[in-house]
C-alpha cells in the first residue's frame, strides 16, 4: 500500500515538474517540488548491516584482547626469568654450602679416626663422595 502511494505520489510528481518545464517559472521552485514530492524516509536498519556491526565491534574486542594479552605475556615472562634467576642462584648457593659440610664433615671424622682411646665398641665412619 505504501508503494503504491509513493508511486501515485513520484507521477503527480512527475507531471507537475512537466508543467512547471513548460513555465517560464523560477528554477528553485522546480527544485523544491522535487524535493518535497520525493521524501526521504528513513530506511529501517537492515540484518545484513547489524551482522557487520556486531563483527566489527567484535573484531575491535578481538583485537584490544590481543593487545592486553601481549602486555601480559611480556610481563608474565619478565617475573618468569626473574624466578628462574633467583632460583638457579639458590641452587649454586646450596651446592657450594653442600660441598663446604661434606668437607666439614670429611675432617671431622678424620679427627675421629686419629683419636687412640679406646671405647670398646668398633666405629668406623665411611667418608662421603663428593
Amino acid at each position: 500500500m505504501k508503494q503504491f502511494f509513493h508511486l501515485v505520489t513520484l507521477l503527480k510528481i512527475n507531471k507537475r515538474l512537466y508543467q512547471v518545464s513548460r513555465c517560464k517559472g523560477n528554477m528553485k521552485y522546480l527544485v523544491f517540488i522535487f524535493l518535497f514530492g520525493c521524501g526521504v524516509t528513513a530506511q529501517g536498519v537492515s540484518e545484513e548491516s547489524k551482522e557487520d556491526q556486531e563483527l566489527d565491534n567484535l573484531l575491535k574486542k578481538a583485537q584490544s584482547n590481543i593487545q592486553v594479552q601481549a602486555t601480559l605475556q611480556d610481563a608474565a615472562t619478565k617475573e618468569q626469568k626473574k624466578i628462574v634467576t633467583q632460583t638457579i642462584s639458590q641452587i649454586v648457593g646450596l651446592k657450594e654450602e653442600n660441598k663446604e659440610l661434606k668437607i666439614e664433615l670429611n675432617e671431622t671424622k678424620a679427627k675421629f679416626d686419629s683419636l687412640s682411646f679406646d671405647t670398646l665398641v668398633p666405629f668406623q665412619l665411611l667418608p662421603i663422595p663428593r
